[in-house]
C-alpha cells in the first residue's frame, strides 16, 4: 500500500511539473484558437533584429523606477508574453510568483509591449506564439 502511495504522489508530482511550467516556458503555441501542443513550429517568433538588438533595445529604453532606484532592487523579471500574426505582443504579464515588485515589474511589461517581433511560423502560416523573457534589471 505505502508504494502504491508513493507512486500516486510521484504522478501528482510529475503532472503538476508539467501543467505548470512547460506552457510557461515557450512549449506551446497558438494556431487560430486552438493551442497545439507537442507539435513543432517551423520558425520560432524573434525580435527584429535578433535577441542581442532586443536587449540592446531594453537597455536603452529602462527606465529605472525611482522606488526601486531608492531601495536598492535588482533581480530578473520574466515576462510571459504572446506573439500575434503580425508580430505585435498583444499580451505581456510577470509570471506569477516570480515578480519582483516596486515597479519593475511593470517596466520590463511596457518594454516588452513596445518591441516588435517577427511572428512564428507553422506549416507556412503565421501563427500566434506564446513566450517568456527574462528582463534584467541591474542598478547603474
Amino acid at each position: 500500500m505505502k508504494s502504491e502511495s508513493k507512486r500516486i504522489r510521484k504522478y501528482i508530482a510529475t503532472g503538476f511539473f508539467a501543467l505548470y511550467f512547460v506552457p510557461a516556458f515557450g512549449q506551446q503555441h497558438l494556431v487560430g484558437s486552438n493551442v497545439c501542443y507537442n507539435d513543432p513550429i517551423d520558425q520560432e517568433a524573434e525580435p527584429i533584429g535578433g535577441m542581442r538588438a532586443f536587449y540592446k533595445f531594453i537597455e536603452n529604453g529602462t527606465f529605472y523606477p525611482p522606488a526601486a532606484l531608492f531601495l536598492r532592487k535588482e533581480g530578473t523579471a520574466y515576462i510571459y508574453m504572446i506573439i500575434n500574426e503580425q508580430g505585435d505582443v498583444v499580451s505581456a504579464q510577470p509570471i506569477d510568483g516570480r515578480e519582483l515588485g516596486w515597479g519593475l515589474d511593470d517596466e520590463a511589461v511596457r518594454l516588452v509591449k513596445l518591441s516588435k517581433w517577427k511572428p512564428a511560423r507553422h506549416q507556412g502560416n503565421l501563427i500566434k506564439q506564446q513566450k517568456v523573457v527574462p528582463i534584467y534589471f541591474r542598478l547603474p
